[in-house]
């Protein structure tokens, strides 16, 4: 196929696909806030229906069940109800948690099913390592009770993009899939330069994040919506939150998070009356 007719659904760009993307995996979302009559300010978080740990593990994103220190380390960022569930329940019930609709996954998902199966059943039923039997209950009783997430990750409203869309489109169709607040009910703030966050994930992927800033008069209710098929299979939790909160939610890890959100807070508080809304 000729290069020019090659498109990068991570980069947006012509000439190669996204396999082959030197970029950072991208995702665009938006910062909505809202200041009261107090000037309060708030923002919207929402919490991840799983937390990415425990999908890289039920995916098989690991190089070996024999590799121990990785497989802790993810199972160390599981929230306290997926450290319970692995205990609890075979492959097949965790898959369909994980995806719901599994007749929906795409076929390189699917792909990953048998593979991941076959490891997932390997470390229930145990096997001796170095003098050792490693098992999920080895897993999970490594690590210290008083270090365990009581929630899963909470985060941004973000997402990637699909084929064609331009980097903002993308961020207000993944923050109204997320928070049901459609483009039309807040404003987008134009001469803002966007808020990036970069990082390498423990799985050696580098990521790349851009939050566009926006604001929002009224400080509307917002929930889960059940019939969002877009949001309740993959958003557990969705809330208003001040800078303490906000800080108190994010993981302790999540530093390039925790920087990107003081940031947006001193910038709005510093020089909201310099900027303009689109």
């Amino acid at each position: 196929m000729e290069k020019a007719n090659l498109y990068c659904n991570n980069c947006g760009n012509i000439g190669h696909l996204y396999k082959d993307c030197r970029h950072p995996i991208l995702s665009y979302g938006i910062i909505l806030y809202n200041k009261d009559v107090q000037d309060k300010i708030h923002i919207i978080l929402i919490e991840r229906k799983n937390s990415l740990s425990f999908i890289e593990f039920l995916r098989g994103k690991y190089s070996s069940v024999y590799n121990i220190s990785y497989l802790t380390l993810l199972f160390s960022r599981f929230s306290r109800s997926e450290l319970e569930r692995i205990v609890k329940h075979d492959f097949d019930t965790l898959w369909k948690f994980l995806w719901i609709h599994t007749d929906t996954i795409n076929h390189r998902i699917k792909k990953e099913y048998f593979k991941s199966k076959e490891n997932f059943n390997k470390l229930k039923k145990g096997f001796v390592h170095n003098g050792v039997l490693i098992n999920i209950n080895y897993l999970v009783n490594s690590i210290q009770p008083d270090h365990i997430y009581d929630s899963n990750e909470w985060e941004i409203p973000k997402g990637r993009r699909k084929r064609y869309e331009n980097n903002k489109e993308c961020a207000k169709r993944e923050f109204q899939e997320e928070t049901n607040i459609p483009p039309s009910a807040y404003n987008l703030y134009e001469n803002i330069i966007p808020l990036i966050e970069e990082y390498k994930g423990i799985n050696s992927v580098k990521y790349k994040h851009v939050y566009y800033i926006a604001r929002i008069d009224e400080l509307i209710n917002i929930e889960i919506d059940m019939k969002n098929k877009d949001q309740y299979t993959e958003i557990k939790d969705i809330q208003w939150l001040t800078e303490k909160e906000v800080i108190e939610h994010i993981r302790d890890y999540n530093e390039t998070k925790i920087n990107v959100i003081s940031k947006f807070f001193k910038f709005i508080k510093e020089h909201e009356k310099l900027v303009t809304i689109g």
